[in-house]
């Protein structure tokens, strides 16, 4: 018998590959539909990460125009840039100037007499150096900066090690060495930091050898205007301070730094050279061009980002193509927003508008810019394009200043009240004062000021009530420095009487 195996499925000619594709194809339609809303989601979400950019840009710009210091800016023309530079800022207005330097400051440079070695031994003790005015052979010290004591203790007395001794206390005071090439040419130099006729020094010292002012050991660095060479005056003046000397518009003014400002409001000028009988001419004016760019700058990012939120939420009626943020609520209330805030602008100033700075609305809502209008109103009423865009803040009592304003104040009007003023501590002396002292007896000074405790030995004797005055700022306020405090005393008299204000 013969049997016949037969398979009808396999040979009945069914399809199988397009059924099995088609029931696949039915299987994947819930993942094909997600795939498809995760695409929507990433088109959204780099949708929504233009605009945000557009914003920061636009925000950007609004910032600089929010800042009152872009609607007072004024450039400085000087006609001769090798005798000084010149730099407005707030408070400049503007005009012309003639301007003559007849002196610089100078920083008080004294020098040694020379050595052999800069590993040659100088002297042990202490070095005092003191900060102030001389005028002759006498010696004033400012009470306001203090005198500093350096200390050169065993292996810090060569040439070097005083050197480096007072180049690391940091006092205000340079130390260098300079050799002129001479046997005995190295030479410790010591300059003051800070230039100017105030800034002179004294220097005195504590010398070990029990000898504070002959020509050996440490003494030798002792400079004393009222002294004598091998008597207290040992080092040789080579540079004294000074202060700068210019007249502006035929006024004298001194400065105690080559850098000037107050002489004109607002402006910093650099003196580089002296120019006696040439005047140079500061010419000072409105930066009209900057605030002009500005505006542009905030014209062009408003536009920017309406552009982008336009793009993204447009739909073309030819091709019935929707955009990505198409009907999206979030985009158009953006949009509205952005708008709102120019409207809201434009009745800040009253009897102004934007128009008076130049930008106004286009019918399809973007922003144009006519700088020429911004110039025009630059020129008439400065302070009302100011106030169109600057945060800023106004006293009705002149007594009351207005400090820095930013874009994160409140607008609102303020009631304030002022019931006490700030002062500092006041001690009065209830007896004149002595002008003479005795050394371990009655010659110590101690004082306590914002935790910090000093002493300091005052000298035999003084010429004057201002004379220990001046004496007793220079030191308290020199040992104040050196503790690390940073509170000061001032100190007056009056009919002998101290007064002592912390």
């Amino acid at each position: 018998m013969t049997t016949t195996l037969a398979s009808p499925g396999l040979g009945s000619g069914l399809d199988v590959n397009a059924i099995v594709e088609k029931l696949m194809s039915v299987e994947r339609k819930p993942l094909d539909q997600i795939s498809k809303q995760e695409a929507t989601t990433q088109s959204r979400i780099s949708a929504f990460g233009a605009i945000k950019s557009a914003l920061a840009a636009f925000r950007a710009a609004a910032d600089t125009l929010a800042d009152p210091a872009a609607f007072r800016s004024y450039s400085a023309q000087v006609s001769d840039l090798s005798v000084l530079s010149a730099t407005a800022g707030s408070g400049a207005t503007a005009g012309r100037y003639a301007v003559e330097v007849t002196a610089l400051a100078q920083q008080h440079k004294l020098a040694s007499t020379g050595f052999a070695a800069t590993t040659d031994a100088v002297g042990t003790g202490t070095i005092t150096f003191e900060f102030g005015t001389t005028s002759g052979s006498t010696f004033t010290p400012d009470g306001s900066v203090g005198a500093r004591t350096v200390t050169i203790g065993a292996g810090q007395d060569s040439l070097a090690g005083v050197r480096d001794a007072i180049n690391a206390a940091k006092i205000g005071v340079s130390a260098t060495i300079v050799d002129d090439g001479s046997a005995t040419g190295k030479r410790l130099v010591l300059t003051s930091d800070t230039p100017g006729a105030a800034r002179s020094l004294r220097v005195t010292v504590a010398d070990d050898d029990a000898n504070s002012t002959d020509a050996a050991g440490l003494s030798r660095l002792a400079y004393d205007p009222a002294g004598s060479a091998g008597a207290g005056r040992n080092l040789e003046q080579k540079l004294a301070a000074q202060n700068a000397a210019l007249t502006i518009d035929g006024i004298a003014v001194s400065s105690s730094s080559n850098v000037v400002t107050g002489a004109i409001g607002g402006v910093t000028l650099t003196l580089a050279k002296t120019n006696a009988g040439a005047p140079a001419t500061v010419t000072l004016a409105a930066n009209t061009p900057a605030v002009s760019a500005a505006v542009a700058g905030f014209v062009k990012a408003y536009n920017d980002a309406q552009a982008v939120i336009d793009g993204l939420t447009k739909f073309d009626p030819a091709t019935r193509k929707a955009s990505t943020l198409t009907g999206d609520a979030t985009a158009r209330t953006l949009q509205t927003q952005l708008r709102g805030l120019l409207t809201a602008a434009a009745s800040v100033v009253p009897g102004r508008s934007l128009a008076d700075a130049g930008v106004s609305f286009q019918r399809d809502g973007k922003l144009a810019f006519d700088s020429s209008r911004l110039t025009s109103t630059l020129a008439s009423d400065p302070s009302a394009v100011e106030r169109l865009f600057a945060t800023v803040a106004q006293a009705s009592d002149a007594r009351i200043g207005i400090g820095a304003t930013t874009r994160t104040m409140t607008a609102g009007t303020y009631a304030v009240e002022v019931t006490q003023l700030a002062r500092a501590a006041r001690l009065d002396g209830n007896a004149v004062a002595a002008l003479t002292y005795t050394a371990g007896v009655d010659d110590t000074l101690s004082a306590s000021i914002d935790g910090a405790n000093v002493s300091v030995t005052l000298a035999s004797s003084y010429a004057s009530a201002t004379a220990l005055v001046a004496d007793v700022s220079s030191k308290l306020n020199g040992a104040l420095a050196q503790a690390g405090a940073a509170g000061r005393v001032v100190v007056s008299a009056s009919g002998g009487l101290l007064r002592e204000i912390m």
